[in-house]
């Protein structure tokens, strides 16, 4: 087990700090109030290994937060949020064991983690425990929907696909390539999703190409089938194979339209000049700033990490945020209570709002308006298609 103990006690610019919570300071009569209480979350992420540069973000995302809610007395003016670290290694045993951990701990609610099949196993235990569970990107939420406590504040599949079908109808797209893997159990059942999806937007030769994901050496056989076909554009239901196949494809001469429908950006960038002209939804951009709230963002967590905050920190702010603001409204620590809060937050008129926007809950998932995002050389966001 790999745990990082982190009381992220936040520094800087208070003004800043409320008005990217977009919260007012609250007294001591708030959730948790008692004199120099601390409060602690269990984070799970992939922080080693291939993935890494995925977990990193999320991380930071999440400690960003803690230090914005800890400026702004948003729980208590004597109260302190911490978060409780562990990295699952992208693995499922590993992540399994971090669930055990937390669920034994103290921590009052989850998050993480952000891969599908971690979050299959992780999701399983918390419900259990009926502790409150948030992840970003992992579809865990859907295939584990009788989990009452788990939510995914990442907007659901459907959503990015019509985005990518709109794009690929004002391309004069009408054939597409979804690339998977038969092994993760949610990638079929995506094709079959996207599929009628595209249809509408005038995509309707579809072919599916089953890919290894753990073999990465070569994809040249995969590459000049989608090219034979005929495909003018490729679905990379199964990212991690995109980087290898990207520079198959450019190599043998492929000059559709490449895209992945809900991936980080940066797990394209090792494809080098290859992923030039990707083409991604997010839910957060620096390159479409629309309110205050997201500047301040932008601004506070460059100057605290250093680097330009990117839709994985993004979404990281948001959860800890959402769970925050459900402990606040629970005024309790207890697990219960909290669970109940987060439920009642969703199901309310007001809903929740982050910085990444006003998220509206289906089955459980805090769906956003999709910013269909284009990627230059290594991955680099370059333009935006609908601001």
């Amino acid at each position: 087990m790999k745990r990082i103990s982190t009381a992220w006690i936040g520094v800087g610019t208070l003004g800043l700090a409320l008005v990217v919570s977009g919260v007012a300071p609250v007294t001591s009569a708030s959730a948790a109030s008692a004199k120099n209480k601390t409060i602690s979350i269990g984070l799970d992420q992939t922080l080693s290994g291939p993935i890494a540069f995925v977990g990193t973000p999320e991380l930071d995302g999440a400690k960003y937060a803690v230090k914005v809610i800890n400026e702004t007395h948003m729980l208590g003016r004597h109260v302190t949020l911490k978060l409780n670290v562990y990295d699952d290694q992208a693995t499922t045993q590993q992540g399994a064991i971090n669930a055990n951990a937390i669920v034994s701990s103290k921590d009052v609610a989850m998050f993480g983690p952000i891969l599908s099949q971690v979050g299959i196993a992780t999701t399983a235990i918390t419900a259990k425990a009926k502790m409150l569970n948030v992840l970003t990107e992992s579809s865990a939420v859907v295939l584990n929907s009788s989990n009452p406590n788990v939510y995914n504040l990442t907007s659901n599949g459907a959503l990015s696909f019509t985005a990518l079908a709109e794009y690929c109808q004002s391309q004069g797209v009408t054939s597409i390539a979804f690339v998977y893997d038969p092994i993760e159990a949610n990638q079929p059942g995506l094709i079959t999703e996207a599929t009628p999806i595209f249809a509408k937007y005038g995509v309707t030769k579809v072919t599916s190409y089953s890919v290894d994901s753990t073999n990465n050496s070569t994809f040249v056989p995969t590459a000049t089938a989608i090219i034979s076909s005929g495909a003018q554009a490729v679905d990379f239901i199964q990212p991690d194979v995109g980087p290898a196949l990207l520079k198959e494809l450019k190599q043998g001469g492929f000059t559709g339209v490449t895209m992945s429908y809900t991936v980080p950006p940066a797990l394209f960038a090792s494809a080098g000049a290859a992923a030039n002209g990707m083409v991604m939804p997010v839910s957060f951009t620096p390159l479409s700033v629309k309110t205050p709230v997201e500047a301040a963002f932008i601004k506070g967590y460059d100057a605290t990490f250093k680097t330009t905050a990117n839709a994985n920190s993004a979404e990281a702010y948001d959860s800890i945020l959402f769970i925050a603001t459900a402990i606040k409204n629970a005024k309790s620590v207890t697990r219960a209570a909290i669970d109940k809060a987060a439920s009642a937050l969703v199901k309310s008129r007001a809903g929740f709002t982050g910085v990444e926007g006003h998220f509206k809950f289906t089955n459980r998932e805090g769906n956003l308006p999709t910013i269909l995002t284009i990627f230059g050389r290594l991955a680099t966001p370059v333009a935006v298609v609908n601001p």
